[in-house]
Order: structure tokens, then C-alpha cells, then sequence
């Protein structure tokens, strides 16, 4: 028999980590609201809210285990609102109509 169906056979739960389930409900909370642009950041947040440390290869470990996907943070593009410009130009010239000759706007 391969060793590891025994490890099946014998029921062995594998190592669950440091974080018990609900204080990686509340990092997988924290990581929704919240862009974490390191591993560094996210063992800094976990170890000030729980008081739990981390080494480097133990980080990569927890991230992985939890969904975290290793990507390179990328500058996008600002999605331009074409509604809100003509919307000040409209007010501004309202403005510009309805001011004394000596108002500055």
C-alpha cells in the first residue's frame, strides 16, 4: 500500500494552520474590503489583530491555503464619466450668465 492511503486510512487531519476557522473568515473579510499589496502587509494585519507571527515560506503557506493568487499589482486606465464634464460646463456658463459685470467666478 502507498504511504499516502495510509495517512487516509488513519484519518490524519493534515496540518490546519495557526488561524483557527473564524479568524480566517475575518482576514478572507478584511482581504474584500481591503487591497493588501504584499504578503508582508497581510502577516502585519494578522499579527496585529491576533497577535499570530508568520515566516516567510509560513505566509506564502497561509495565502495559498486561504485562495490568495500571486499577481503583480498593474496601473489601469480611469474610467471616464462623459456625463459629470457637461454637466460643470452647463453650470458654469449658467453662472457665467447670471453674474454682475464686476463677480469673478
Amino acid at each position: 500500500m502507498l504511504p499516502q492511503f495510509k495517512l487516509v486510512l488513519r484519518n490524519y487531519p493534515g496540518y490546519l494552520g495557526k488561524l483557527h476557522p473564524g479568524q480566517l473568515t475575518a482576514l478572507r473579510n478584511e482581504w474584500k474590503t481591503r487591497l493588501f499589496e504584499t504578503a508582508q502587509e497581510v502577516c502585519e494585519w494578522v499579527k496585529n489583530k491576533f497577535g499570530i507571527e508568520y515566516t516567510p515560506q509560513g505566509r506564502c503557506d497561509l495565502l495559498h491555503r486561504i485562495g490568495f493568487v500571486d499577481k503583480k499589482t498593474k496601473q489601469l486606465p480611469m474610467k471616464v464619466n462623459e456625463v459629470a464634464p457637461t454637466a460643470l460646463i452647463e453650470k458654469f456658463e449658467q453662472l457665467q450668465a447670471e453674474k454682475e459685470a464686476d463677480e469673478v467666478h
